[in-house]
Parts: structure tokens; sequence; C-alpha cells
């Protein structure tokens, strides 16, 4: 979605650059452990917000929309599609049974029931009117699966989409070999040390105060024993790719 840079009218004058020299600049500072623009791989419901305020609150007014080369989301593109040059990249990811609560939540909040576009006549996401016909979105395989109940819901995944977020994961980062399109992969758990932690690594200013999303929690997301079996059992490549299955 968004690049983090550490001064917006240096990126812009960046972008009035050639290409090649571009990336010889981006290098220079790669090399030198000192970015000054980094591409946030934003993965659906995993802190992309979140991520977004804390580097505000260290550089006001130094988030810019990502040019892309290809039909995707503005917001939730792949690396591949990023026509930027930067100097570093990251992610962040959730553990995959809080991600699915969290989706099923969000598609009930006003954020999405209040807009006519997004929701088709049977209340399920209809990406069509929601980003564009034909725009690629990496949720618009589970759109068909939700459901008012949580535990259809869940079975619905469980029938028709089994490992989404596994392979959702693996269209971000590519196939679960223990490497990563990203320089750095931050877990939405423990999120504001993680992101503290990569700026101080680059010299960058610290976010100065944590973010809580003010998610409200009224809509019970109620899992059978068998669902939470059948799920981390699913999901057991997430799980053991950003190391949940040690917990």
């Amino acid at each position: 979605m968004p690049l983090f840079v550490t001064d917006i009218e240096s990126l812009k004058t960046s972008r009035e650059l050639p290409r090649d020299l571009r990336m010889q600049e981006a290098q220079a500072r790669r090399q030198a452990n000192r970015p000054a623009i980094l591409y946030f791989l934003h993965i659906p419901k995993c802190g992309g917000t979140s991520a977004a305020h804390l580097w505000r609150s260290a550089y006001p007014g130094c988030v810019a929309t990502a040019r892309l080369n290809a039909k995707s989301d503005i917001k939730h593109c792949r690396l591949h599609e990023v026509d930027d040059v930067y100097d570093v990249s990251f992610a962040t990811v959730r553990h995959p049974l809080t991600w699915y609560e969290s989706w099923w939540r969000y598609l009930l909040s006003p954020k999405v029931t209040d807009r006519e576009e997004t929701l088709d006549a049977d209340g399920r996401p209809n990406f069509d009117t929601w980003i564009g016909e034909g725009v690629w979105h990496p949720l618009r395989r589970i759109a068909p699966c939700h459901a008012p109940s949580f535990s259809t819901f869940i079975d619905n995944v469980i029938s028709h989409q089994p490992g989404f977020v596994s392979s959702m994961y693996d269209e971000y980062f590519g196939q679960s070999s223990g490497t990563f399109a990203v320089d750095h992969v931050l877990k939405m758990e423990n999120l504001y040390a993680g992101f503290g932690s990569l700026c101080e690594q680059y010299g960058l200013k610290r976010p100065p105060g944590e973010k809580h999303e003010n998610q409200s929690q009224t809509l019970r997301t109620d899992w059978s024993e068998r669902q939470v079996e059948k799920m981390l059992e699913l999901e057991k490549d997430a799980l053991k790719r950003f190391g949940y299955d040690q917990a």
C-alpha cells in the first residue's frame, strides 16, 4: 500500500529522476544502512492502519501512496506490482485464527455495512463494486464464504477455502520456502515493539506512542473445539512459517 518516507519532498524529487538513477540512490542508502524510502506491504487485516499511524507519529505527513504497474488494489497490492523504487520493504502478519475473527468482524462493522457498494444482495463482499471489476484483491476467493454467523463462516472456509490464510501469505511472500519477498516481517501481536526495533536498526525515529485500534468485541467469535483443531491443521504452513506453532 504505502511508502513510508522520511521526507515527502525528497520522494517527489526522486520520482522525477530516471529509474536507473533512482535505483542507484536506493542501493547506496541501503548499503549505508540509512533508508529513506520504505515500502510497507499491506496484507489485509494485519495491522496496516496501526503501522501507518506509528510512522506518521514519528514522520508527520510522510506516508505516500505507491505507484503501481498492474491492475491491483492500491492498498493491498503485491510487491511485484509496485512501480516505485524503495530502499527497504517490510510487512506484518498475524495468527491465522485471529485473522479470520478480524475479517468477519470487519464485514459486519458499519465501515462496510454503511456503504452500498461493498456488499451484494446476500450480504457478501462484492469486490467488483467495492474496488472495481478485474482489480486483483487477495480476498476475492474468500468472499463467498461470508455469513452472519461466525461458526457458519468458519465451516464455509474449511469446506471451500481450506488453509486460506496460508495461501494468502504465499501470494504475498512466495511459497513457504524459508525466504520472504520482503526484507522484514513483523508480527501484529507485538507490532509496536517490532516496529520500534526496525526503526532503531536503521537509525530512524522511533514512534513515540502505541496505537490501539478501537475494534468492537461485541460480535462473538465462538470457535468449536472441532473448528479450532481443523483450522490449526489447515493453517499449519503459516503457523510454522511465522513461528506461531511455538507459542
